[in-house]
């Protein structure tokens, strides 16, 4: 459970505490947790791992109930169109900024398993740029989206 301090929520300054936080709480906390964390960028920097060619996925924990991902991306770098087949997925803005452009479920189909917008405009909405210490919080289920690197930072 997380615990309260007077009016303030608890405030996470490690990995070990996130990750303890998260297995010990339900997935409507997860969001709450994130905005908790006040991890210097420091210590992430051992799971980082760089592609001139597309973002990287880096594994920090993986348990049966969450997977812990840092994703390092170089400047505009994006996801492929996609859901996450049913799953809730959070995201936390460590350093540089991203973008979700949300499309609409009839404008996406899935061609050779590749998501695929067809013709006509087909973009819902975008949620705006997401920054360092933003949390972005992915419940919909059938949600597709894309997200974008939209800032200078690199590895």
């Amino acid at each position: 459970m997380i615990k309260a301090i007077g009016n303030k929520q608890k405030k996470f300054h490690s990995l070990n505490e996130l990750i303890s936080a998260l297995k010990n709480e339900q997935s409507t906390k997860y969001h709450d947790i994130l905005h908790s964390m006040e991890i210097p960028k420091s210590a992430f920097e051992i799971f980082c791992s760089w592609s001139e060619s597309t973002y990287t996925r880096n594994c920090i924990f993986e348990s049966e109930r969450f997977e812990l991902i840092l994703i390092c991306w170089q400047s505009n770098q994006k996801t492929p169109i996609h859901d996450h087949g049913g799953e809730e997925c959070w995201v936390k803005v460590i350093d540089g900024e991203f973008k979700e452009t949300v499309y609409k479920s009839n404008e996406v189909s899935e061609v050779n398993g590749v998501n695929e917008v067809n013709e006509g405009n087909g973009v819902n909405s975008v949620n705006g740029v997401n920054e360092v210490n933003g949390v972005n919080e992915v419940n919909e289920v059938n949600e597709v989206h894309e997200v974008n690197e939209v800032s200078e930072v690199n590895g």
